[in-house]
């Protein structure tokens, strides 16, 4: 299965949090027992070292399917404005699932 397309923006100087429910095919939660979840941004997909990396977490319930990136201000602090390509996972021992991948572009606000 190939990770469901979805652009991000990244505001330098400002606190980044998404959260997305996970469903199965039959519309019920995914349960992310045993899961951990992971997101990075690249410059492209050959880049050594991720330009930033994002607090995953599981929020309430594993059972309830919800998990959030993050990162805090002053990590987008050391920024620069660009575009970028990032993506999310959840891994459990030896089974990795890419969940959500694309443009991730980073912006400057015009108040700093």
């Amino acid at each position: 299965m190939a990770a469901a397309p979805r652009n991000i923006t990244v505001e330098i100087g400002a606190t980044f949090q998404k959260t997305w429910s996970l469903e199965n095919s039959d519309t019920t939660p995914f349960d992310l027992t045993g899961f951990t979840v992971e997101a990075q941004i690249r410059e492209d997909q050959d880049s050594k070292y991720p330009v930033a990396t994002f607090t995953g977490s599981i929020i309430g319930p594993p059972t309830d399917g919800v998990l959030q990136i993050a990162m805090a201000r002053t990590a987008t602090e050391l920024l620069k404005p660009s575009k970028n390509i990032w993506d999310l996972r959840i891994v459990s021992g030896t089974s990795t699932i890419r969940l959500l991948a694309g443009i991730a572009t980073i912006v400057r606000g015009a108040t700093h």
